[in-house]
């Protein structure tokens, strides 16, 4: 059976656009490119490379806030920064509220 050039595009999700392309692109002008957690210097080229302080799911009001986002030079160093996070969830998020830096917040998690 002959497709005609329409294959598996009515199963393609649509997908809205988040914003987080453009946060990013901020982010890397504007921030030293360095991971966080090891402290080596990178270049971003992936959206993995970019890790959400607060969970973009529990909190969806932050997914675009500079502040909530760090750079990471891996998948390890992503999961090392969650884990971070993981018990401090509260903290970090009334650190954004009361608008500190990402500089300030990550000094606060390594200090723990």
């Amino acid at each position: 059976m002959k497709n005609n050039g329409w294959k598996r595009k009515w199963l393609k999700k649509h997908r809205s656009p988040t914003g987080e392309k453009k946060t990013f692109k901020g982010i890397q002008e504007t921030r030293d490119r360095i991971c966080v957690v090891t402290g080596v210097y990178f270049i971003p080229e992936k959206a993995e490379n970019y890790a959400h302080l607060l969970p973009k799911g529990m909190y969806p009001e932050y997914r675009n806030n500079p502040e909530n986002i760090a750079l990471v030079r891996d998948a390890e160093a992503h999961r090392e920064l969650d884990r971070m996070v993981a018990w401090n969830k509260r903290q970090v998020k009334e650190m954004l509220d009361n608008k500190k830096t990402n500089q300030e917040i990550m000094a606060y998690l390594h200090n723990i």
